[in-house]
């Protein structure tokens, strides 16, 4: 994982894929804040041929995606089936 300063005042969080999946990554960019509490940016994510990319992404502290986050985290070795976040 890497917290780059891609220009002026413009960061982007970049995380790769480890020696099983070298190729894996996702990458948030493009981060402004809209108020205190409110945050966008935009994910792209991709691996083996593989890419996605969502340009707008609008996150509140009241969205909770630090649970999400910590699901993906704890079940690191992989899971069954699809994981999805939505806004509350």
């Amino acid at each position: 994982m890497s917290l780059i300063e891609a220009g002026s005042g413009r960061i982007e969080l970049d995380v790769r894929g480890a020696a099983g999946s070298p190729n894996a990554r996702v990458r948030l960019f493009d981060w402004a804040r809209e108020g205190e509490y409110h945050v966008v940016f935009g994910v792209e994510a991709a691996d083996a041929g593989v890419q996605a990319r969502i340009e707008t992404v609008e996150v509140t502290v009241w969205d909770r995606l630090d649970d999400f986050f910590d699901g993906l985290a704890q079940d690191f070795r992989g899971w069954d089936g699809e994981r999805v976040w939505t806004r509350r």
